[in-house]
């Protein structure tokens, strides 16, 4: 027997309704699992973790990860791109802001330090050697990106008179990139308070040199 037209219209929102939580369940069960891989890369290092370690941390068997990452490598990938992702916003969203670039500066390089401490990106998505090969190319991409919004900071500072006149925004966003991401193992265990202290200094050290 043929259905109604309104019948039909309902099985097919109901079955719509049931396929999107599906998704959302897998999303949010997809989402832990990746930052479980973050948590436990961070803790052990990349070479020293395994997916065990990262079913341990969330209290499950390793099998119940297959559906979701099927390899360390792959948990990788996914972190230093979600990370990755997360420092380019970061900076676009200080590019938006209208205030003079040395306030700037001190809140793009706080928050810079501060996020340095969640994940890896700096041990592995802008340190490309850490990464499987498939990845480096991507990982690449996004480190790039991520320097040319530094250096878009500074020109925008020398053009505005925020900075000097001489000022190379390419060697600049070298210079504060080299001095934040060398020293991240010194300062990734140091509470809040003790890094914004610290990407205060590095700041004026900046600053000191226009």
């Amino acid at each position: 027997m043929t259905q109604p037209p309104s019948q039909s219209k309902k099985i097919s929102q109901t079955r719509a309704l049931g396929s999107e939580y599906k998704t959302q369940k897998r999303d949010q069960r997809r989402e832990k699992i990746i930052n479980a891989a973050a948590a436990v890369f961070a803790e052990k290092g990349f070479h020293n973790s395994t997916l065990k370690n990262i079913a341990d941390h969330l209290g499950v068997l390793p099998a119940a990860l297959y559906h979701y990452v099927e390899s360390k490598e792959a948990a990788l990938i996914e972190v230093c791109r979600r990370s990755g992702e997360i420092f380019n916003q970061t900076m676009k969203d200080h590019l938006s802001d209208d205030r003079p670039v040395p306030e700037i500066l001190r809140d793009a390089v706080r928050d810079h330090m501060q996020n340095n401490r969640r994940e890896l990106v700096y041990s592995f998505a802008f340190r490309p050697q850490g990464l499987p090969d498939e990845s480096v190319r991507e990982m690449g991409l996004i480190a790039q990106e991520y320097q040319c919004l530094w250096e878009s900071l500074f020109d925008r500072g020398m053009k505005a008179g925020d900075l000097a006149s001489n000022t190379d925004p390419h060697m600049s966003a070298i210079a504060i990139l080299a001095m934040m991401n060398g020293s991240v193992e010194y300062y990734s265990g140091k509470t809040e308070a003790e890094i914004n202290k610290i990407a205060n200094h590095f700041t004026d050290i900046i600053l000191g040199a226009f």
